[in-house]
């Protein structure tokens, strides 16, 4: 039947979403590149943004049912040339003529009318084309449209919103690891310097902070936690009694609880490595030193 022998039946407006809508329903009703379909239908219209494609291929998708779709592939799909193999003969220039009537009259006709249980071979082969034809139609009404711009806008600010609020949401979720991270890089040195110590000795008093007190704090965690003897060779014995040492090569030295494994100057000494160690650390990790 003629397209020109139809009668209006789409009651859709014809705005931009109405178009779109309707493009994303042939598309999907004629399995347009069926390889990757919703791809090539974003391709035909990169003028426009993509909530709005996303939004009418979702509709489309949902509103055009599986048994509705017409499968052109499953009767000898070219896929090097994309439409129907040249066996059956027809006035492809007839039916992209067409084009130029009522763009509900088309819709209608292309949607509304066949299925893949009416049309013959013929017939599919001739509506694939007046299906792609209808596309490209679309798209370039939509481009020349003088209320693309405005259309566009709250597609783009929905797109602004989405990537403030993915913004935010990494924030958030990385905000464990940030927060403390700029805390510590807008510190000055020397108050890292102080927290440092604190982390390393529990009952560092910053009031009171020197060398010998430090050295002090060296030396109680070198303190011995029993009674025992050191003996020639280095090795620590648990024992004082006769026969201790007896396979180390003897005593060197009885400790008992309380007392310091190294000497002042050794627990100084120690004392002063830890605190270059820690200021280093500090100048590292402080952007504003």
């Amino acid at each position: 039947m003629p397209i020109n022998q139809i009668q209006q039946t789409s009651s859709e407006n014809n705005t931009i979403d109405g178009l779109l809508l309707k493009a994303a329903k042939v598309f999907v009703k004629y399995d347009l590149y069926p390889h990757s379909p919703k791809q090539y239908f974003i391709e035909q219209f990169p003028f426009v943004n993509r909530v709005s494609l996303n939004r009418a291929w979702d509709k489309a998708n949902n509103e055009i049912t599986y048994q509705e779709r017409i499968k052109f592939n499953q009767y000898g799909y070219d896929k090097e040339e994309c439409f129907w193999t040249k066996e059956v003969e027809f006035d492809k220039d007839e039916i992209i003529k067409n084009l130029n009537q009522d763009y509900d009259l088309v819709f209608d006709y292309l949607i509304n009318k066949p299925n893949s249980y009416t049309l013959k071979a013929r017939d599919k082969r001739a509506h694939y084309y007046l299906a792609l034809g209808y596309i490209t139609n679309i798209s370039e009404e939509i481009k020349s449209s003088d209320k693309l711009k405005k259309f566009n806008l709250p597609g783009e600010i929905e797109k602004a919103i989405s990537y403030v609020f993915f913004f935010f949401g990494a924030v958030v979720a990385l905000s464990p690891i940030l927060i403390p991270f700029l805390i510590t890089s807008f510190t000055p040195s020397d108050k890292l310097v102080l927290k440092y110590l604190k982390e390393e000795f529990k009952t560092f008093d910053e009031s009171q902070f020197d060398i010998d007190s430090l050295t002090l704090l060296v030396a109680h965690e070198h303190l011995y936690r029993f009674n025992g003897a050191v003996c020639n060779d280095g090795s620590i014995s648990h024992s004082q009694g006769r026969g201790t040492c007896s396979y180390h090569g003897g005593v060197s030295y009885y400790f008992y609880k309380g007392d310091c494994m190294m000497t002042w100057d050794e627990c100084q000494e120690e004392a002063i490595k830890l605190l270059e160690k820690i200021k280093k650390k500090a100048k590292r990790r402080s952007w504003i030193d």
